[in-house]
Protein backbone atom coordinates (compact mmCIF):
# COMPACT_ATOMS: atom_id res chain seq x y z
CA UNK A 1 0.00 0.00 0.00
CA UNK A 2 1.44 3.32 -1.00
CA UNK A 3 1.76 5.83 1.79
CA UNK A 4 -0.74 8.62 1.44
CA UNK A 5 0.24 12.23 1.76
CA UNK A 6 -1.99 13.32 4.60
CA UNK A 7 -2.15 15.83 7.38
CA UNK A 8 -3.24 13.67 10.31
CA UNK A 9 -0.88 15.60 12.52
CA UNK A 10 -3.08 18.69 12.33
CA UNK A 11 -4.95 19.63 15.45
CA UNK A 12 -8.13 19.22 13.44
CA UNK A 13 -5.69 19.43 10.75
CA UNK A 14 -28.02 33.87 -15.25
CA UNK A 15 -30.40 32.98 -17.43
CA UNK A 16 -30.81 36.13 -19.64
CA UNK A 17 -34.03 38.08 -19.19
CA UNK A 18 -35.79 38.58 -22.49
CA UNK A 19 -37.35 42.01 -23.19
CA UNK A 20 -40.05 42.61 -25.77
CA UNK A 21 -39.32 45.34 -28.30
CA UNK A 22 -41.16 48.62 -27.88
CA UNK A 23 -44.41 49.14 -29.81
CA UNK A 24 -46.84 52.01 -30.24
CA UNK A 25 -50.08 50.16 -29.48
CA UNK A 26 -51.90 50.33 -26.16
CA UNK A 27 -53.26 47.18 -24.52
CA UNK A 28 -55.35 46.48 -21.45
CA UNK A 29 -54.24 43.46 -19.49
CA UNK A 30 -55.33 41.73 -16.33
CA UNK A 31 -53.05 42.02 -13.27
CA UNK A 32 -50.23 39.54 -13.39
CA UNK A 33 -49.52 36.98 -10.71
CA UNK A 34 -45.95 37.06 -9.44
CA UNK A 35 -43.90 34.01 -10.34
CA UNK A 36 -40.56 32.82 -9.14
CA UNK A 37 -37.53 33.91 -11.13
CA UNK A 38 -36.24 31.15 -13.43
CA UNK A 39 -33.06 29.34 -12.48
CA UNK A 40 -30.35 27.88 -14.67
CA UNK A 41 -30.93 24.38 -15.97
CA UNK A 42 -28.19 21.82 -15.43
CA UNK A 43 -27.29 19.83 -18.54
CA UNK A 44 -29.12 16.47 -18.29
CA UNK A 45 -27.01 13.72 -16.71
CA UNK A 46 -24.19 16.12 -15.85
CA UNK A 47 -22.33 14.75 -12.87
CA UNK A 48 -24.51 11.64 -12.66
CA UNK A 49 -23.50 9.87 -15.86
CA UNK A 50 -19.76 9.22 -16.33
CA UNK A 51 -17.89 7.53 -19.18
CA UNK A 52 -14.41 6.08 -18.83
CA UNK A 53 -12.23 7.39 -21.65
CA UNK A 54 -9.39 5.05 -20.67
CA UNK A 55 -8.36 2.93 -17.73
CA UNK A 56 -4.71 2.86 -18.77
CA UNK A 57 -3.47 6.28 -19.81
CA UNK A 58 0.28 6.34 -20.52
CA UNK A 59 0.72 8.76 -17.63
CA UNK A 60 0.96 5.89 -15.16
CA UNK A 61 -0.91 5.91 -11.87
CA UNK A 62 -0.52 9.31 -10.24
CA UNK A 63 -2.01 11.70 -7.73
CA UNK A 64 -1.58 15.31 -6.74
CA UNK A 65 -1.03 16.50 -10.31
CA UNK A 66 -2.48 19.73 -11.70
CA UNK A 67 -4.54 20.03 -14.88
CA UNK A 68 -5.56 22.90 -17.15
CA UNK A 69 -7.09 23.46 -20.57
CA UNK A 70 -4.71 25.35 -22.86
CA UNK A 71 -4.53 25.81 -26.65
CA UNK A 72 -7.51 23.50 -27.17
CA UNK A 73 -5.98 20.61 -25.20
CA UNK A 74 -6.13 19.09 -21.73
CA UNK A 75 -2.82 19.19 -19.85
CA UNK A 76 -1.45 17.23 -16.89
CA UNK A 77 1.53 18.63 -14.97
CA UNK A 78 3.64 16.79 -12.40
CA UNK A 79 2.28 14.82 -9.45
CA UNK A 80 3.32 11.71 -7.54
CA UNK A 81 3.81 8.40 -9.37
CA UNK A 82 5.87 6.63 -6.72
CA UNK A 83 8.28 9.54 -6.98
CA UNK A 84 7.67 13.24 -7.46
CA UNK A 85 7.72 14.06 -11.16
CA UNK A 86 7.88 17.16 -13.35
CA UNK A 87 6.62 15.66 -16.60
CA UNK A 88 3.98 17.38 -18.76
CA UNK A 89 1.37 15.68 -20.95
CA UNK A 90 -1.46 16.82 -23.24
CA UNK A 91 -4.47 15.26 -24.99
CA UNK A 92 -7.40 16.24 -27.18
CA UNK A 93 -9.57 13.24 -26.30
CA UNK A 94 -8.51 11.90 -22.90
CA UNK A 95 -7.42 8.59 -24.44
CA UNK A 96 -4.28 9.45 -26.37
CA UNK A 97 -1.69 11.47 -24.45
CA UNK A 98 1.51 13.07 -25.76
CA UNK A 99 4.44 13.91 -23.51
CA UNK A 100 5.55 17.53 -23.95
CA UNK A 101 8.51 16.96 -21.63
CA UNK A 102 9.68 14.17 -19.36
CA UNK A 103 11.37 16.60 -16.99
CA UNK A 104 10.48 20.28 -16.81
CA UNK A 105 13.16 22.45 -15.13
CA UNK A 106 11.11 22.88 -11.97
CA UNK A 107 11.57 20.27 -9.24
CA UNK A 108 9.25 17.27 -9.27
CA UNK A 109 6.25 18.00 -7.08
CA UNK A 110 2.65 17.30 -6.16
CA UNK A 111 -0.20 19.31 -4.61
CA UNK A 112 0.79 22.44 -6.54
CA UNK A 113 -1.67 24.58 -8.47
CA UNK A 114 -1.77 25.47 -12.15
CA UNK A 115 -3.53 28.23 -14.04
CA UNK A 116 -3.85 29.56 -17.57
CA UNK A 117 -3.04 33.27 -17.56
CA UNK A 118 -1.69 35.80 -20.04
CA UNK A 119 -1.27 33.23 -22.81
CA UNK A 120 0.68 30.71 -20.72
CA UNK A 121 0.34 27.80 -18.31
CA UNK A 122 1.57 28.42 -14.77
CA UNK A 123 2.83 26.17 -11.95
CA UNK A 124 2.71 27.54 -8.40
CA UNK A 125 4.16 26.05 -5.21
CA UNK A 126 3.68 22.42 -4.17
CA UNK A 127 5.73 19.84 -2.29
CA UNK A 128 8.18 17.03 -3.09
CA UNK A 129 7.75 15.07 0.14
CA UNK A 130 10.37 16.94 2.15
CA UNK A 131 10.37 20.48 0.75
CA UNK A 132 7.55 22.98 0.29
CA UNK A 133 7.89 25.37 -2.64
CA UNK A 134 6.94 28.97 -3.33
CA UNK A 135 8.46 29.20 -6.80
CA UNK A 136 6.40 30.15 -9.86
CA UNK A 137 6.95 28.94 -13.43
CA UNK A 138 5.25 29.47 -16.79
CA UNK A 139 5.24 27.98 -20.28
CA UNK A 140 3.61 28.72 -23.62
CA UNK A 141 4.17 25.23 -25.04
CA UNK A 142 4.49 22.78 -22.12
CA UNK A 143 8.07 21.81 -22.97
CA UNK A 144 10.01 25.02 -22.28
CA UNK A 145 9.45 26.59 -18.85
CA UNK A 146 10.59 29.94 -17.44
CA UNK A 147 10.91 30.74 -13.77
CA UNK A 148 8.98 33.88 -12.85
CA UNK A 149 10.36 33.79 -9.31
CA UNK A 150 12.29 31.33 -7.19
CA UNK A 151 10.75 32.70 -4.00
CA UNK A 152 7.38 34.42 -4.12
CA UNK A 153 6.32 36.78 -1.33
CA UNK A 154 3.94 34.13 0.02
CA UNK A 155 5.44 31.39 2.16
CA UNK A 156 6.23 27.92 0.74
CA UNK A 157 3.06 25.82 0.65
CA UNK A 158 1.08 23.01 -0.89
CA UNK A 159 -2.61 22.02 -1.06
CA UNK A 160 -3.46 25.66 -1.69
CA UNK A 161 -6.07 26.71 -4.26
CA UNK A 162 -5.65 29.17 -7.12
CA UNK A 163 -7.87 31.05 -9.57
CA UNK A 164 -7.62 33.74 -12.22
CA UNK A 165 -9.82 36.70 -11.31
CA UNK A 166 -9.89 40.37 -12.38
CA UNK A 167 -6.84 39.80 -14.57
CA UNK A 168 -4.77 38.58 -11.62
CA UNK A 169 -3.54 35.17 -10.46
CA UNK A 170 -4.60 34.34 -6.91
CA UNK A 171 -3.16 31.96 -4.30
CA UNK A 172 -5.42 31.03 -1.39
CA UNK A 173 -4.50 29.26 1.85
CA UNK A 174 -2.83 25.84 1.86
CA UNK A 175 -0.40 24.18 4.21
CA UNK A 176 3.18 25.13 5.08
CA UNK A 177 4.26 24.37 8.63
CA UNK A 178 0.60 24.84 9.60
CA UNK A 179 -2.68 25.62 7.89
CA UNK A 180 -2.73 28.97 6.11
CA UNK A 181 -5.53 31.51 5.67
CA UNK A 182 -3.78 34.20 3.67
CA UNK A 183 -4.69 35.37 0.16
CA UNK A 184 -2.26 36.72 -2.44
CA UNK A 185 -2.49 38.03 -6.02
CA UNK A 186 -0.16 38.85 -8.90
CA UNK A 187 -0.36 40.13 -12.46
CA UNK A 188 3.05 38.78 -13.51
CA UNK A 189 3.85 35.78 -11.30
CA UNK A 190 6.96 37.47 -9.90
CA UNK A 191 5.49 40.21 -7.73
CA UNK A 192 2.80 39.18 -5.26
CA UNK A 193 0.58 41.36 -3.06
CA UNK A 194 -1.18 40.15 0.06
CA UNK A 195 -4.92 40.82 0.00
CA UNK A 196 -5.29 39.54 3.57
CA UNK A 197 -3.17 37.68 6.07
CA UNK A 198 -6.20 36.07 7.73
CA UNK A 199 -9.30 35.58 5.61
CA UNK A 200 -12.67 35.14 7.34
CA UNK A 201 -12.86 31.50 6.21
CA UNK A 202 -9.91 30.69 8.47
CA UNK A 203 -6.73 28.72 7.89
CA UNK A 204 -7.27 25.60 5.76
CA UNK A 205 -5.82 23.33 3.10
CA UNK A 206 -7.17 21.07 0.37
CA UNK A 207 -10.12 23.37 -0.38
CA UNK A 208 -11.65 23.99 -3.78
CA UNK A 209 -11.72 27.41 -5.44
CA UNK A 210 -13.49 28.68 -8.55
CA UNK A 211 -14.65 31.94 -10.09
CA UNK A 212 -18.43 32.02 -10.32
CA UNK A 213 -20.95 34.86 -10.72
CA UNK A 214 -18.15 37.42 -10.81
CA UNK A 215 -16.70 36.38 -7.45
CA UNK A 216 -13.99 34.10 -6.10
CA UNK A 217 -15.18 31.13 -4.04
CA UNK A 218 -13.58 28.94 -1.39
CA UNK A 219 -15.35 25.62 -0.78
CA UNK A 220 -14.67 23.07 1.95
CA UNK A 221 -11.17 21.92 2.88
CA UNK A 222 -9.48 20.91 6.09
CA UNK A 223 -9.23 23.48 8.86
CA UNK A 224 -7.55 23.07 12.23
CA UNK A 225 -10.66 21.66 13.85
CA UNK A 226 -12.91 20.23 11.15
CA UNK A 227 -13.50 18.70 7.76
CA UNK A 228 -15.22 21.72 6.26
CA UNK A 229 -18.34 21.86 4.12
CA UNK A 230 -18.78 25.61 4.04
CA UNK A 231 -18.70 27.98 1.05
CA UNK A 232 -17.40 31.55 0.96
CA UNK A 233 -17.28 34.25 -1.72
CA UNK A 234 -15.27 37.43 -2.27
CA UNK A 235 -14.98 40.15 -4.90
CA UNK A 236 -11.66 41.50 -3.62
CA UNK A 237 -9.85 38.65 -1.85
CA UNK A 238 -9.79 40.58 1.42
CA UNK A 239 -13.45 40.50 2.45
CA UNK A 240 -15.22 37.14 2.39
CA UNK A 241 -18.95 36.43 2.83
CA UNK A 242 -20.32 33.12 4.08
CA UNK A 243 -22.80 31.54 1.64
CA UNK A 244 -23.33 28.48 3.85
CA UNK A 245 -21.64 27.06 6.92
CA UNK A 246 -23.12 23.60 6.40
CA UNK A 247 -23.57 22.52 2.78
CA UNK A 248 -25.50 19.34 2.02
CA UNK A 249 -22.29 17.49 1.11
CA UNK A 250 -20.14 16.09 3.93
CA UNK A 251 -17.04 17.96 5.07
CA UNK A 252 -14.04 17.08 2.91
CA UNK A 253 -10.74 18.08 1.35
CA UNK A 254 -8.62 16.95 -1.61
CA UNK A 255 -11.65 17.08 -3.95
CA UNK A 256 -11.93 19.03 -7.21
CA UNK A 257 -14.15 21.97 -8.06
CA UNK A 258 -15.10 23.31 -11.49
CA UNK A 259 -17.70 25.63 -12.98
CA UNK A 260 -19.93 23.89 -15.49
CA UNK A 261 -23.48 24.35 -16.78
CA UNK A 262 -24.03 27.53 -14.75
CA UNK A 263 -23.12 25.85 -11.47
CA UNK A 264 -20.23 25.12 -9.15
CA UNK A 265 -19.32 21.46 -8.68
CA UNK A 266 -17.68 19.39 -5.94
CA UNK A 267 -16.27 16.03 -7.08
CA UNK A 268 -15.04 13.29 -4.74
CA UNK A 269 -12.50 14.03 -2.02
CA UNK A 270 -11.76 12.66 1.43
CA UNK A 271 -12.36 13.30 5.11
CA UNK A 272 -10.75 12.23 8.37
CA UNK A 273 -13.07 10.25 10.66
CA UNK A 274 -10.87 10.47 13.74
CA UNK A 275 -8.79 7.41 13.02
CA UNK A 276 -8.38 7.13 9.25
CA UNK A 277 -9.01 8.91 5.97
CA UNK A 278 -12.12 8.01 3.98
CA UNK A 279 -12.43 8.73 0.26
CA UNK A 280 -15.80 9.47 -1.34
CA UNK A 281 -17.24 9.25 -4.85
CA UNK A 282 -20.22 11.59 -4.67
CA UNK A 283 -20.75 14.61 -6.93
CA UNK A 284 -22.61 17.81 -6.00
CA UNK A 285 -23.53 21.11 -7.66
CA UNK A 286 -24.82 24.52 -6.63
CA UNK A 287 -26.17 27.49 -8.55
CA UNK A 288 -25.76 29.91 -5.65
CA UNK A 289 -23.23 28.49 -3.19
CA UNK A 290 -25.76 28.02 -0.41
CA UNK A 291 -28.01 25.26 -1.75
CA UNK A 292 -26.24 22.11 -2.98
CA UNK A 293 -27.78 19.24 -4.93
CA UNK A 294 -26.37 15.73 -5.20
CA UNK A 295 -25.87 14.64 -8.81
CA UNK A 296 -24.81 11.15 -7.73
CA UNK A 297 -23.95 9.45 -4.48
CA UNK A 298 -21.57 7.02 -6.14
CA UNK A 299 -19.82 7.91 -9.39
CA UNK A 300 -18.35 4.90 -11.25
CA UNK A 301 -14.78 6.10 -10.84
CA UNK A 302 -15.15 5.08 -7.17
CA UNK A 303 -13.85 6.75 -4.02
CA UNK A 304 -11.23 9.23 -5.16
CA UNK A 305 -9.02 12.02 -3.85
CA UNK A 306 -5.96 13.95 -5.03
CA UNK A 307 -7.32 13.78 -8.60
CA UNK A 308 -7.53 16.75 -10.98
CA UNK A 309 -10.45 18.05 -13.04
CA UNK A 310 -11.07 20.35 -15.99
CA UNK A 311 -13.97 21.40 -18.19
CA UNK A 312 -13.19 20.51 -21.79
CA UNK A 313 -15.37 20.09 -24.90
CA UNK A 314 -18.45 20.93 -22.81
CA UNK A 315 -17.81 18.07 -20.39
CA UNK A 316 -16.36 17.68 -16.91
CA UNK A 317 -13.26 15.51 -16.70
CA UNK A 318 -11.78 13.59 -13.76
CA UNK A 319 -8.14 12.60 -14.11
CA UNK A 320 -6.14 10.02 -12.14
CA UNK A 321 -6.09 10.27 -8.31
CA UNK A 322 -6.00 7.66 -5.54
CA UNK A 323 -8.23 5.87 -3.06
CA UNK A 324 -5.79 5.32 -0.19
CA UNK A 325 -4.68 1.98 -1.58
CA UNK A 326 -4.03 2.52 -5.28
CA UNK A 327 -3.12 5.37 -7.59
CA UNK A 328 -5.03 5.41 -10.87
CA UNK A 329 -4.31 6.33 -14.47
CA UNK A 330 -7.96 6.37 -15.50
CA UNK A 331 -9.67 9.29 -17.26
CA UNK A 332 -13.44 9.88 -16.92
CA UNK A 333 -15.83 12.46 -18.37
CA UNK A 334 -19.43 13.61 -17.88
CA UNK A 335 -22.04 13.92 -19.26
Amino acid sequence: MKNRIRLETLLFLSLPVLFSPACNKTYSVAPLTAVAAPTATIIPNAGSSWVEATSSAPLGGREGQSSVVFNGQMWIIGGYTGSYVSDVWYSTNGVNWTQATAAAPFAGRAHHTSLVFNGAMWVIGGRNGTTNFNDVWYSTNGSSWTQATASAAFSPRYLQSSVVYNNEMWVIGGYGTANLGDVWYSSDGANWTQATSAAAFGARNGQGSVVFNNAMWVIGGKSNSANDNDAWESVDGANWSLATSNAAFSGRSEFTSVVFSNAMWVIGGSYYNGSSWVDVSDVWFSENGSSWVQATSSAPFGPLSYHSSVVYNNEMWVIDGQNGVNSFNAIWHSP
